[in-house]
């Protein structure tokens, strides 16, 4: 499939300001502009219940589908909001410790002494990341519909020598969070998938959110995703893939509705205790991941007064992030894998600096 150009922005709901509706147009314009992408489906939820939806090119390109709002996505390690939420959950529950070391929940060798559930949740136990391992980067090209069990992905990060100490330094890890499904899984006797519905997708309402496990498919409409191919310059189609690739550490599938009704909950702390919540917001340094003064506590990195998480799986690249103060919440998905930089994160800080420029720190 041939590189398409993306066509007009639209903008969907309740947009009095006029001012704010040209900035966000010029913005979206730029964006256009520096990247090339099929499509980009943007979701801003204020706390007065007002939203604006914008939407820009295709769905699906092959028979030139244009972006629904109510298109379902692949919401890629934005699951991990959902992961470190359902852990500080189990936490207030008695259920697990923050500083329990690992070897303690879970049998799973010696490779884990001195790591603590804390160390995964902020990503310094120091493990090596299994998605940049050559033989598991080389299957999910060769083999896009295998099914991978939790405890493989984890034998290939700790094939690898761990990048230091636990607790040392921060070092994103997709193993990490592979362990923190585990270890839910272990405490509470449940897989996953109903851990997070009874906790956390049925009491706010996210009818629209599912962790498919091993289940590829996807809603009626979605948006495809989709790679381009450096020998080519063609668009690859990347949407099936089979999501036990990245299971707790990224497989969650959810709509842009979901998205910013979840963004708006994470940054109030709805579902958790003061005490969980200040300890979901205390962070390290991860400016080291290209992001000036970024930060990242439990399954959330902070970028100055904004909570959340993005994203990045073969076709779909996502940024989901929530106001502190639940002044409003933004949502951002691109159908196209970039790897760096984030598309979809820099649309974000382009929409927030411009909605809110005091909260966003540079």
């Amino acid at each position: 499939m041939k590189k398409v150009k993306v066509n007009e922005i639209k903008f969907y709901g309740e947009i009095e300001n006029q001012s704010v509706l040209k900035r966000l147009e010029i913005l979206l314009s730029g964006i256009r502009s520096k990247f090339t992408f099929p499509g980009i489906l943007i979701g801003i939820f204020f706390d007065d219940g007002s939203k604006i939806l914008i939407t820009s090119g295709y769905a699906d390109i092959l028979i030139k589908r244009l972006i629904s709002p109510s298109d379902h996505f692949r919401i890629a390690s934005v699951t991990k909001t959902f992961i470190a939420t359902l852990t500080m959950l189990l936490s207030e529950e008695g259920k697990l410790e923050l500083d329990t070391q690992v070897s303690e929940l879970l049998t799973i060798g010696d490779y884990f002494h001195g790591i603590s559930v804390r160390h995964l949740l902020n990503h310094t136990s120091g493990l090596f990341n299994y998605f940049d391992d050559k033989y598991f980067q080389e299957t999910i090209h060769k083999s896009p519909a295998r099914i991978w069990k939790p405890h493989e992905l984890v034998t290939i990060g700790t094939s690898h020598e761990p990048y230091c100490k636990p607790g040392k330094s921060y070092n994103y890890s997709n193993t990490n969070y592979i362990i923190l499904g585990l270890l839910i899984e272990s405490v509470t006797g449940n897989k996953l998938r109903i851990e997070l519905e009874k906790r956390i997708l049925n009491p706010l309402g996210l009818s629209g959110t599912y962790f498919p496990e091993n289940d590829p498919s996807l809603p009626e409409h979605h948006i495809k995703g989709y790679v381009l191919s450096p020998e080519s310059g063609d668009y690859v189609d990347h949407t099936f893939l089979n999501p036990s690739f990245s299971w707790a550490a990224g497989g969650m599938v959810s709509n842009v509705y979901d998205m910013c009704r979840w963004a708006l909950a994470l940054g109030r702390g709805e579902l958790l205790s003061d005490r969980s919540r200040s300890e979901m917001l205390t962070c390290v340094d991860a400016s080291s991941g290209g992001v000036p003064f970024a930060q990242y506590g439990a399954g959330i990195t902070k970028i100055g007064n904004f909570i959340g998480h993005e994203g990045e799986l073969l076709g779909y690249n996502t940024a989901v992030y929530g106001h502190i103060e639940g002044k409003f919440s933004i949502a951002v998905v691109v159908n196209r894998f970039f790897g760096k930089p984030s598309v979809a994160g820099e649309t974000f800080i382009y929409l927030a600096k411009s909605l809110s420029p005091k909260d966003i720190p540079f």
